[in-house]
Parts: C-alpha cells; sequence; structure tokens
C-alpha cells in the first residue's frame, strides 16, 4: 500500500505524502500545502545470488567501461563531426556527448551518448563555456580526446535543461 493511498484508522481522512490529513470533502485549493502526486511503484529487480552475477547478462560489474580513454578523430575540412555536445561552464557539469550519429567516425572511434569530454587537444574540457568547446571541435582537423562514460551526471544535466 502506497503512503498516500492510507486513511487514518477509524476515520475517511486520507493521510498525505508529507503524513498531513486532510479530509476527502476539501477541493485541491485547500490543502495547505503544495500536493505531491508520487509516481507508480516499481518492482525493483529480481535478486541474483553473487555467485551467478558474473554469468547474468541483467548484471555487470565490470567497471572499466567508466575508466578515461583516448578518442582520435581525423576531420577532413568540410566534414561533420558526427556527434553533438551539451554542457559547459554554466551548467557546472562539464561538456557531454549527447548524440554520436550511427555509422560516423565518431560511433566507429567509440563516442557513445552519456561520454564526459574530459580534455580535447590537451584543452582542459572540465570547465569549459560551450561556445568555446564547439570552437576548439570544429576548428581542429585532429581531434584527440579524453572522455569518460559518466550517465549519472549527463543524466543530472538533461534533467536541469528541461526544468
Amino acid at each position: 500500500m502506497r503512503v498516500a493511498d492510507m486513511f487514518v484508522e477509524g476515520s475517511r481522512d486520507k493521510v498525505s505524502a508529507t503524513g498531513k490529513t486532510s479530509h476527502p470533502s476539501l477541493g485541491m485549493d485547500d490543502y495547505p500545502y503544495p500536493v505531491v502526486f508520487l509516481p507508480p511503484y516499481e518492482n525493483p529487480p529480481a535478486w541474483i545470488p553473487p555467485q551467478e552475477r558474473v554469468y547474468n547478462p541483467d548484471y555487470n560489474n565490470e567497471l572499466t567501461h567508466f575508466l578515461p580513454r583516448t578518442i582520435l578523430l581525423k576531420k577532413p575540412s568540410g566534414a561533420q563531426l558526427g556527434f553533438n555536445i551539451r554542457g559547459g561552464k554554466a551548467s557546472q557539469l562539464g561538456i557531454f556527448i549527447s548524440k554520436v550519429i550511427p555509422d560516423s567516425d565518431a560511433h566507429k572511434a567509440g563516442l557513445q551518448e552519456g561520454d564526459q569530454v574530459l580534455t580535447v587537444n590537451n584543452v582542459d574540457f572540465q570547465d569549459i563555456e560551450h561556445s568555446k568547446a564547439v570552437e576548439i571541435l570544429k576548428t581542429a582537423r585532429e581531434i584527440f580526446m579524453q572522455v569518460r562514460y559518466f550517465p549519472y551526471n549527463y543524466q543530472r544535466q538533461k534533467e536541469r535543461t528541461v526544468h
């Protein structure tokens, strides 16, 4: 039973997510606090015994895909990069790869959505303006990138730009 669906025993008052009670005849505007709608409950993933995790496709304990890696791209003049970026100094979360065009050189080199760009041609991209990052990427003919897959900050950044 969800907290939002609990009733105070022996009454018709409903308990809200904040623990306050309200009478069913009151309208939404009559609540003293903002009404909070909880998302539907999702069952947690099934328990996998530790000895079986190594062989289970739903469980990945390999952390090497989070380590920094080097990407080298050579861009002929007038060619597209094959990827988009988002973020920058204003987001305080860094520059991230937001899209990789399938079968592009960037895709073949191993770039993926959610990669954080750490450096490009020895320029630190962890605290750089978005426009400066775009300028560096577009003007370079050879791009030597240090990236790491870091979906947590990338997801936080996407949520910030939506709100």
